[in-house]
């Protein structure tokens, strides 16, 4: 009897044992199956939360391509002449297009069936390796250089186009600058320059270097030394198809002072005019001796502190001298400069 209660107490405990074990494994596989479900969870989340980022990272990326795109294929419509086809490109209304403010796509269509209507080889090619493309609050602004051509003229410009979401519509389009203007096989306005024959040549322009100019349509070149001092603006009149330098010349020299403890300049700035024909250089008569001698005596400075070059700053055809407190303007009218106003 003894005996069979050992065996029956010896059974109960193995199962007690056996029990707990089952337990236990049970408990480890569950939070070993729990870990492996916030862990694949987590990832999961993770690969979310990347794609998310890389998603909104390169969201700007089809609107970019898509904008390059419409700014190709809308020049393309110049060379076809296909000016009707370009209102499908614009916004209801155009807050500017080149001068024309605040205007329907009919406006700009017919303004541009106008302006083509006796120009041959029409060509409008943007240089997309030039173009910038940034998100603005109503929609993307473009920037590209823009190469002009027609009856053998060239023309780069800069320029600046808006586009509004979601359609990418044309709603600005403005030519910001003139990059550089040249006909088809003529001479750059560097080249012009430095072909001028000696016995035309300004005083100083043998020693003179080029200096950078804010305007790319104006040439500048200057020489400073201690006894003398020379500069020239140099610009291409736009007039009947002629090769004309206008030049802007500043001539002086420095001298001791009484006492030798200073130097005093004395100079002046003139007008001059030099064309370029099939026959060689000339001296086009585009301003009256009268007013010629009136700016050089109005900028005529004698035995005073060396002062600044002048600076000249076209607008056009016209342009205006300013040195010191000393300004002119000067307009051209019809073949012809005249004085239009002087401060100082």
């Amino acid at each position: 009897m003894t005996k069979y209660l050992n065996y029956l107490l010896l059974i109960t405990i193995m199962a007690f044992f056996c029990q707990c074990g089952s337990s236990s494994t049970s408990n480890t596989n569950n939070d070993t199956t729990s870990q492996k479900n916030t862990v694949a969870s987590s990832s999961e989340q993770e690969d979310s939360d990347s794609q998310d980022e890389g998603s909104s990272s390169s969201s700007s990326a089809p609107a970019e391509q898509k904008i390059k795109d419409i700014i190709k294929e809308y020049f393309a419509l110049y060379a076809k002449r296909d000016w009707e086809a370009l209102a499908g490109y614009y916004t209801p209304e155009i807050t500017q297009f080149i001068t024309l403010k605040n205007a329907k796509p009919a406006q700009v269509t017919a303004s541009a069936k106008s302006f083509f209507k006796n120009k041959s080889n029409v060509r409008y090619t943007p240089d997309m390796a030039t173009c910038k493309i940034t998100q603005a609050q109503m929609g993307w602004n473009a920037e590209v250089a823009l190469d002009i051509e027609w009856d053998q003229q060239k023309t780069r410009v800069l320029l600046k186009l808006a586009f509004v979401d979601p359609d990418y519509k044309i709603i600005f389009y403005k030519e910001e600058k003139v990059l550089n203007s040249q006909k088809e096989g003529e001479m750059s306005l560097e080249e012009l320059y430095k072909s001028i024959p000696e016995n035309l040549q300004l005083s100083g322009m043998s020693d003179m270097t080029k200096i950078d100019s804010d305007d790319p349509q104006v040439l500048i070149y200057s020489f400073g030394a201690v006894s003398r001092s020379f500069q020239t603006c140099t610009k291409l009149l736009n007039w009947q198809n002629r090769t004309i330098l206008v030049m802007i010349h500043n001539a002086g020299g420095n001298t001791p002072s009484a006492d030798n403890m200073t130097r005093l300049y004395s100079g002046t700035t003139s007008v001059h005019f030099l064309e370029k024909t099939s026959k060689g250089w000339s001296k086009p008569s585009l301003m009256s001796n009268a007013a010629q001698q009136e700016v050089e005596k109005f900028f005529k400075l004698d035995k005073v502190a060396p002062p600044d070059a002048p600076k000249v700053k076209f607008q056009g055809n016209d342009f205006t001298i300013t040195q010191g407190n000393k300004k002119m303007s000067i307009a051209w009218d019809n073949g012809t400069y005249r004085i239009v106003s002087k401060e100082g």
